[in-house]
């Protein structure tokens, strides 16, 4: 397997869902733009911009091969990797993510803490015994892995840190990006026998499940960082209603593009804040 292919696989067009969170806690948390040369963050920025997304949808494919041998999205927008394909893939993903465990451990445990929460909803959202992607609604729960890299943006990382509200309205935002994701597989997750939130409620009733979630963390977002939240939730809200008048899947290939710019415009909305 080449590198080319390996990044495939990594699924490029996602990579700012990891490092956004990521670089927008961090913003958050930080006491001068110096920080941003900080080794810490630097190893980190690292971390997921490959390893930890060659964790997330290395797994996911090696479980998935039954249901994404028969889904029209792994011949075009996205890669499918054959079963002769999946050593050397476990492999790789062994590879990129061991050394940061063991930097981890050794230097910041309370790193490893969260390391370990993020592999564990990463790997068994896909593999068994819990393959929670085929628990309806707990698939959508076990997407705050998403979460796990703000936590690691933040610089006094803990509990007593972390600004809950933030948490509440991420892992809202998670549940329906999951839900909006999964309608297009829909048809190929039945023909697998694979019940998903999306599978259980149909398009019409999972965009209505998406559009509640957007809703409440648009306005949990609010008290954070003011009328930009509201921008983006009427945004994301245009978009399921769109979504459900025309061609869904059209639509849900535009997502990566409008998350990262509404990521942009929330980063420099914090760094403006932070150095006004």
């Amino acid at each position: 397997m080449n590198t080319q292919k390996l990044l495939q696989f990594s699924r490029p067009r996602f990579r700012l869902y990891l490092i956004g969170p990521f670089l927008l806690w961090y913003v958050a948390s930080i006491t001068q733009p110096t920080d941003f040369l900080s080794r810490s963050f630097l190893w980190r920025l690292v971390y997921f911009t490959l390893p930890a997304n060659l964790l997330i949808y290395g797994v996911n494919d090696i479980a998935d091969y039954d249901t994404d041998k028969n889904n029209p999205k792994k011949q075009s927008y996205e890669s499918l990797l054959t079963p002769d394909k999946q050593k050397t893939m476990r492999q790789v993903i062994a590879c990129t993510n061991i050394p940061f465990i063991i930097r981890a451990a050794i230097q910041e445990q309370y790193i490893l803490i969260a390391l370990l929460i993020f592999r564990f909803f990463g790997i068994f959202y896909s593999s068994k015994p819990i393959r929670a992607k085929k628990i309806p609604f707990i698939d959508g729960i076990f997407n705050i892995l998403y979460i796990i890299p703000g936590f690691l943006g933040y610089v006094l990382w803990w509990w007593t840190h972390i600004n809950r509200t933030i948490v509440i309205a991420w892992t809202l935002r998670c549940m329906a990006m999951h839900a909006y994701s999964a309608i297009p597989d829909i048809q190929s997750d039945k023909q697998a026998k694979l019940r998903t939130t999306a599978t259980i409620l149909q398009k019409k009733w999972t965009l209505l499940y998406c559009l509640i979630c957007r809703i409440i963390a648009g306005l949990l977002w609010y008290t954070i960082i003011g009328p930009v939240s509201l921008i983006a939730m009427t945004i994301y809200i245009s978009l399921i209603f769109i979504s459900y008048k025309k061609e869904l899947f059209a639509v849900y290939k535009q997502f990566p593009l409008i998350n990262t710019i509404i990521g942009i415009i929330i980063f420099f909305t914090l760094l403006i804040q932070k150095i006004s």
